[in-house]
């Protein structure tokens, strides 16, 4: 695993959610491959009712079970994240001397177990309104393409191969097929396709239990500061990488929040790799770690002007 270092000297693991989010999304893509084979199979040469009614309760079982497991899946891996988050401070704040102490006992204080029971609801939530979307458009897809077929074979008074044209035949299993990979729209008008989607609101929902756990323990211990870390960026993450962050307003000192650099869309994005180390004290840091932050305070200032004359 990559480790960076902090600015006491001890490393710390890089978080990194591959494992869990590739579990959840192995399992997505197989059910959703499922859901086009059932819709693939659909007779629309020898349309038949019951066949039809067959196929959507089949669709039914196979997204219900994944229903089960994203239920199952955010229940144990979102503590574990937050166990993560909160380890990490233990470490950048000197408690302990390594990463897998941290891990032996990294505990939840009381604002930690509350967000992990919230988290796991409203995870759980976002991921399954997803696929209820998915349901709603295969379903309406499904009955608008029976009906079509039906009065395709009711105007031509036929029965047989030759009921529907080759051309209708190839849309009408286009329009199955797309309906399980229907564009998602989400808050900034960007359009998703299910999975895609499904794989950036986990991630963004990682880093955020992450990074709320973090500064919850942080400033249980009465540390108030963090410095952006994660690696060079070619994005706009470049003028901020390296600055300071307080974690609550209250703290003294002109610099930004994790919430206003958010807000600007020039880091902490979607997918975005940054997070920030912990520490107390802004006079405990190495002249060499002040005079970076110093630095990209006012290289990280003069974007997010630009950015204001400039969205």
């Amino acid at each position: 695993m990559t480790k960076y270092l902090t600015i006491e000297g001890r490393q710390v693991p890089e978080p990194n959610f591959d494992r869990d989010v590739e579990r959840l999304m192995g399992v997505y893509r197989r059910a959703y491959w499922n859901v086009k084979l059932e819709l693939n199979r659909v007779d629309l040469i020898d349309f038949q009712r019951s066949s039809l009614i067959a196929t959507m309760k089949k669709i039914e079982e196979i997204l219900n079970e994944l229903d089960r497991f994203v239920i199952n899946w955010a229940s144990t891996t979102i503590p574990e994240v937050v166990k993560q988050g909160v380890a990490s401070v233990l470490v950048e704040l000197g408690v302990t001397n390594s990463y897998k102490e941290s891990l032996q006992m990294a505990t939840f204080n009381r604002i930690n177990k509350s967000m992990v029971d919230l988290f796991v609801s409203d995870t759980s939530m976002d991921v399954l309104e997803v696929s209820k979307n998915v349901r709603r458009r295969v379903r309406n897809t499904i009955r608008k393409v029976s009906g079509e077929v039906m009065r395709n074979n009711m105007a031509r008074g036929v029965n047989g191969q030759d009921t529907q044209s080759r051309m209708i035949l190839q849309r009408l299993r286009k329009e199955l097929s797309d309906s399980v990979n229907t564009g998602i729209i989400d808050a900034g008008g960007r359009r998703w396709k299910p999975v895609d989607y499904v794989d950036m609101l986990t991630r963004t929902k990682y880093s955020e239990m992450y990074r709320i756990a973090k500064t919850n323990e942080a400033i249980g211990r009465e540390a108030y500061y963090g410095i952006i870390v994660g690696g060079s960026a070619k994005d706009a993450c470049r003028f901020h990488v390296g600055r300071i962050i307080k974690l609550t307003p209250e703290s003294p000192g002109d610099y930004p929040t994790y919430e206003d650099l958010k807000a600007s869309n020039q880091i902490f994005h979607p997918r975005c790799v940054h997070h920030f180390t912990t520490f107390s004290k802004i006079e405990r840091l190495p002249e060499d770690v002040r005079q970076t932050a110093e630095e990209q305070h006012e290289r990280g200032n003069v974007a997010l002007e630009s950015g204001k004359r400039n969205p």
